[in-house]
């Protein structure tokens, strides 16, 4: 749910908890395979959402996820952005270069109300668009069983949300499902430890 505070503060042990790896391998998720694709920006570099949102970045998304269809034919998948603009521009750079693909967003984000959300996502399912680019929308509860490719085009700092959104490529029908992290967040989280009942000290907000 977004909470950055250790599961210490609302529990005393952990009952049960099934790893990811353990629900791929009883077969319950399909199997996932990850590649981490190195930052293309210097360390420290602050203002990440500026290098993220460009046309050559954008480009390599897209270049990526052609590279990773299965057997060369249009895939299904779902892309994370910084924000409303970086998805409408990471929609149109698969459309410059012949995928169907279409941005929603969380309308109360200040930007402006999505157009035919519902569509959109309905057009998707139906396997009219290839590609659905998001911000802030297609995380919890958003259920695309065909969906195969995750691009991670986005810093997630919240361990909840990183699982919810890798989550989105898990369901069972086909052969395995693709995450493309772009910003490093494989190297923050990590879906298969134990849970941690530790409370970190305060940092202030987040």
């Amino acid at each position: 749910n977004g909470r950055t505070s250790g599961l210490g503060e609302i529990a005393d042990a952990v009952i049960y908890e099934l790893p990811l790896s353990d629900g791929i391998a009883l077969g319950y998720l399909c199997p996932i395979e990850g590649y981490a694709l190195p930052p293309r920006w210097p360390t420290g570099t602050e203002d990440v959402a500026a290098i993220l949102d460009t046309d050559e970045h954008n480009d390599a998304v897209v270049a990526k996820h052609i590279e990773h269809r299965r057997d060369g034919k249009p895939t299904p998948g779902i892309a994370f952005c910084t924000g409303v603009q970086h998805a409408i521009n990471l929609a149109a750079r698969f459309e410059h270069h012949g995928i169907r693909a279409a941005a929603v967003w969380d309308s109360s984000e200040g930007a402006g109300k999505c157009p035919d959300r519902d569509g959109r996502v309905a057009e998707a399912m139906a396997g009219k668009i290839e590609v659905l680019t998001n911000f802030r929308v297609l995380g919890t509860g958003f259920d695309w069983p065909a969906c195969t490719i995750c691009h991670l085009v986005t810093e997630i700092g919240s361990l909840g949300l990183y699982a919810q959104f890798i989550g989105r490529i898990t369901r069972k029908g086909k052969p395995k499902g693709i995450v493309l992290d772009y910003c490093g967040n494989a190297a923050r989280h990590n879906l298969v430890n134990p849970a941690n009942l530790t409370i970190p000290p305060t940092k202030g907000p987040r």
